[in-house]
């Protein structure tokens, strides 16, 4: 690669991040290196510690139980207190008890070492708050770390790869930025380069303030020296010396050099690079040998088979939840740490244990254990504030409308309160719902978090869904949709054209019509209103695509009705 096309590929990258690092949040009061040792062949320094819907797993992980075999986290059934009405006096009974929280690692005492895994974020660094009860988010780990720490458990931790969706886009520049931030201040010691980091390409030079890189069979801009990427490292926790490794799968390389450019990202034959990166190790004498592979389940079972000696095998390709009971295959342990960032893969060392020298824990993000931390909400302003900043969503580039592409007029968005002229009883209707109030939630947040909540009007992974004219999949916006508070302000919220389509060439024709039959075309009148006309069979689909798996978990069909009831508007008016 010569060192012109570098130059101008850094430049590139440091355009679309510079402002963020002018500006980054530093690390939180009493942030300081800690105690561990690491020792790496290409010293990066002391690391500092630190929507698919309805997504069906991968399957069962590629190995079986230790003492059984392989069992799923299933989904959680919904509770909803049944109520009955009745006119005869009722009896007082005291509230029943809250459920008991499940305790954290219960029977880990004194772990010599505790090592954490996480991976496959895919930009899911917060539950968005479209539905109770969510699991996840980058403050809630912070928040677990804080408690281990008070317990004073030695740790370490480290992620798969995969932090963020669309990492090409600017948004999941920003994003990807905030996450390396967020593990720096989690002392993270390392992250496994993922497809979604390696379509940065050179552009991860820019990525400054971070955990080290870890790729064994990985070499940036055809310079394994380069220091940007390290194949190994030595991290010594609690006395114990950790030996971590990472691997890029094969299988997933011609999705990688597809997209970047072939001087920028080279894959190496993941077998080999694993020969000589865990002889090296082993040389080193660990007492955990350990594994992070981002390749797909059947090539890191391959992979993995090869080093019977390795310890623990972290892997991504498992379940979106993860198996609660440790898996074992020989003496390695197996640890599929879930996506999404709603678990994290925790594993203790015992080594008085004989019978259990290595413990596992799955543990949930919930809200009843794990509360928001500070310093991570100011990663969020920040992120929030760089997103509004740039102006993504104004700037980024527009769309058409899918149904548009056949029309030959021109057909744009023009809002509910046009619609509500021809259609009063199905706009007034439509005031009263959750809808015509989407844009407010994103900029106020729930009732009762007014005063803290940090404002996502500017974020297009939020707008998508709550403002009309946007491809809520997609997170792009449909030329003439919603672009701000004050020229997008008729556009506001979830409104009429959202589900049945931009509707200007219609009220053009109506209106025309309206002045005498003879000055618009009956056929073209007739088109346009079997364009915006939506049968209910086909609402399921639309409604869907913001009220998926991961925003509305109680959407679905044997439910739709219970939705469509609260929007559905029947009146001819």
């Amino acid at each position: 690669m010569s060192k012109q096309l570098a130059a101008v590929l850094v430049m590139m990258g440091i355009a679309a991040i510079a402002l963020y690092w002018m500006f980054a949040p530093p690390p939180p009061p009493g942030h300081k290196e800690d105690d561990r040792q690491t020792t790496n062949s290409q010293s990066q320094g002391t690391p500092e510690k630190d929507r698919a819907a309805n997504a069906k797993p991968p399957g069962d992980s590629p190995v079986g139980d230790k003492e059984s075999s392989t069992e799923e986290i299933g989904e959680k059934s919904s509770d909803h207190d049944s109520k009955t009405r009745t006119d005869a006096p009722q009896v007082v009974e005291e509230p029943a008890a809250p459920p008991a929280v499940k305790p954290l690692l219960a029977g880990w005492d004194n772990p010599a070492a505790v090592i954490v895994f996480s991976g496959e974020q895919h930009g899911y660094v917060e539950p968005c708050g479209c539905s109770l009860k969510q699991l996840g988010g980058v403050s809630r780990r912070a928040d677990f770390f804080r408690q281990l720490e008070d317990r004073e458990y030695p740790l370490a931790a480290f992620d798969l790869g995969g932090l963020v969706n669309r990492p090409t886009r600017r948004q999941g520049k920003l994003k990807l930025q905030m996450s390396l931030h967020a593990l720096r201040d989690m002392r993270y010691g390392g992250v496994a380069l993922g497809a979604e980091e390696l379509r940065n390409g050179i552009e991860l030079i820019t990525y400054e303030d971070r955990p080290p890189f870890l790729a064994c069979n990985i070499v940036i801009a055809g310079d394994p020296d380069l220091g940007l990427v390290i194949p190994k490292l030595i991290l010594t926790v609690g006395g114990k010396k950790l030996g971590v490794t990472s691997v890029f799968g094969k299988s997933m390389a011609p999705e990688i050099l597809s997209q970047t450019d072939a001087a920028e990202v080279e894959v190496l034959d993941p077998l080999e690079s694993l020969k000589k990166t865990i002889a090296e190790l082993e040389a080193e004498q660990p007492d955990l040998l350990i594994l992070l592979s981002h390749a797909r389940p059947e090539e890191t079972k391959a992979l993995a088979a090869e080093f019977p000696q390795l310890d623990i095998v972290a892997a991504i390709g498992g379940p979106e939840d993860p198996n609660p009971r440790p898996a074992f295959e020989g003496k390695t342990l197996w640890v599929w740490p879930g996506q999404k960032g709603k678990f994290l893969g925790v594993v203790g060392l015992f080594p008085e244990d004989a019978a259990n020298r290595l413990k596992f824990e799955a543990v949930a993000l919930d809200e009843d254990r794990f509360k928001e931390m500070p310093h991570m909400r100011e990663h969020m302003r920040h992120y929030q504030e760089m997103l509004e900043l740039q102006k993504l969503v104004s700037t980024e580039q527009t769309i058409d409308y899918p149904r548009n592409a056949a029309e030959s007029d021109t057909n744009e968005f023009l809002g509910a309160e046009t619609c509500g002229e021809c259609h009063p009883k199905a706009y007034k209707h439509w005031k009263t719902t959750g809808h015509a109030r989407g844009a407010v939630s994103l900029k106020q947040g729930r009732p009762g978090q007014e005063a803290t909540y940090i404002s996502r009007l500017h974020d297009p992974e939020c707008v998508a869904c709550h403002v009309t004219g946007w491809d809520p999949k997609e997170f792009v916006r449909y030329r003439s949709g919603w672009s701000d508070e004050v020229s997008g302000a008729h556009l506001a919220g979830q409104q009429c054209e959202n589900c049945h389509g931009p509707g200007s060439r219609h009220v053009e024709l109506e209106r025309l019509l309206a002045q005498g039959a003879d000055k618009a075309d009956s056929t073209q009148v007739d088109h346009w209103r079997d364009f915006l006309h939506l049968e209910v069979d086909k609402a399921f689909d639309l409604c869907a695509k913001c009220h998926d798996g991961d925003n509305d978990p109680h959407f679905h069909t044997p439910t739709f009705s219970e939705y469509w009831d609260k929007v559905k508007h029947p009146w001819r008016d």
